[in-house]
């Protein structure tokens, strides 16, 4: 039963403890509640502890800047975070931070990894691609911490040439920053793309690209208009259904669809034969 001394247990009072990194456990004793009373208390705001609890990467991008003016080490962002310091790593590597100033002063004074940088962000800039893929590329691999270290300190935006440059059948990806999807799933994300045939450009979702189910803009993929022309009467029908519904031929359907194909033509009977008449679409 609930302590009537402690304040009472609201779906802002959860949120407030969720983004003060309470855990479950912390917040059951700080209301004196059971599980079963806050389970059915985010279940009625359609919700949940994960959900409160904002992105992981989204914490440390937006808290970054004041935790390093004053002088926070990963440790401590781990903490505040509250992830590993391995896990913190691997997120600050992703996003080609760090809470030190020294690797930058270093890297200031190092020509031969400045000029690696400066291969590394004119590939990135002209081809797209990631500092890994392009360090990879260009005999750098072993240095791609460093060479990333230094862009970022250049401010070239990284993210904004991941997915440019690159071709799929016929769109190509412009460097603009893609609109990302609510769910966070990034293969829903759209693409600033050109389209290779006329020059259009389209927001196309990124899974579309992978798996070639957009190939080009809705005018280049619209298919050539197909209409049937009686060759006796000069008569146009918008398509070969139309033209066997009005001669009323449906059971000789399959031969006639064949022929037309095939040959172009077919004699459907005495009097009537139908030709095939191909528009292209310009």
């Amino acid at each position: 039963m609930p302590n009537e001394n402690k304040p009472q247990l609201t779906i802002d009072a959860v949120k407030h403890c969720v983004n003060a990194n309470m855990t479950q456990a912390d917040i059951l004793q700080k209301y004196g509640v059971r599980i079963h009373a806050l389970r059915k208390l985010l279940e009625a705001n359609n919700t949940s502890m994960r959900k409160l609890k904002p992105p992981l990467m989204q914490t440390l991008l937006d808290n970054f800047d004041q935790w390093k003016s004053d002088g926070k080490n990963h440790a401590e962002v781990a903490d505040l975070i509250g992830v590993s310091r391995q896990t913190l790593y691997a997120m600050l590597f992703k996003k080609g931070l760090s809470f030190s100033n020294r690797t930058n002063t270093k890297y200031a004074e190092d020509p031969e990894m400045q000029a690696r940088a400066d291969d590394v962000g004119h590939h990135i800039l002209t081809k797209g691609g990631s500092v890994s893929g392009a360090a990879k590329l260009l005999g750098y691999p072993e240095h791609e911490q460093a060479i990333r270290v230094i862009l970022k300190a250049r401010d070239i935006d990284l993210e904004l040439h991941y997915f440019a440059h690159r071709r799929f059948s016929n769109w190509l990806t412009l460097p603009v920053a893609r609109q990302q999807h609510p769910s966070g799933n990034h293969s829903m994300d759209k693409i600033r793309c050109k389209c290779l045939r006329c020059g259009a450009e389209a927001w196309v979702r990124y899974s579309n690209l992978l798996g070639e189910k957009s190939k080009c803009c809705k005018s280049c993929a619209k298919s050539p208009s197909i209409k049937v022309r009686c060759e006796e009467t000069q008569e146009e029908f918008r398509s070969m259904m139309s033209a066997i519904k009005h001669f009323n031929i449906r059971a000789a359907y399959s031969n006639v669809n064949y022929h037309l194909k095939k040959n172009g033509r077919y004699s459907v009977s005495e009097g009537v034969t139908l030709v095939r008449v191909v528009k292209e679409v310009k």
